[in-house]
């Protein structure tokens, strides 16, 4: 629990990435694997979604330190996507 003010109170953490693909087949694709990979941690929850050539993976997570951690695996996994895709 992180204390505010000498107040318990629990804070979420949001972050939204935004990622533009050279077509919308690209961007299904990447979904699709990063739909695996967002099944992971339990204290994320990971919101993908698909605006044609554009991905948005919204996180919110329980904490900066889980919200940070699904961002990390996300990056990873689109890290690796955009390799394979070239």
């Amino acid at each position: 629990m992180n204390l505010v003010d000498g107040v318990g109170v629990l804070m979420k953490a949001t972050c939204l990435i935004r990622v533009e693909f050279p077509d919308s087949s690209a961007a299904k694709s990447a979904k699709e694997a990063l739909l695996i990979e967002s099944e992971v941690g339990k204290r994320a929850a990971t919101h993908i979604i698909n605006k044609g050539n554009i991905l948005e993976v919204k996180i919110v997570g329980e904490d900066i330190v889980a919200s940070r951690a699904a961002a990390n695996t996300a990056l990873r996994a689109l890290q690796v996507f955009e390799g394979i895709e070239v």
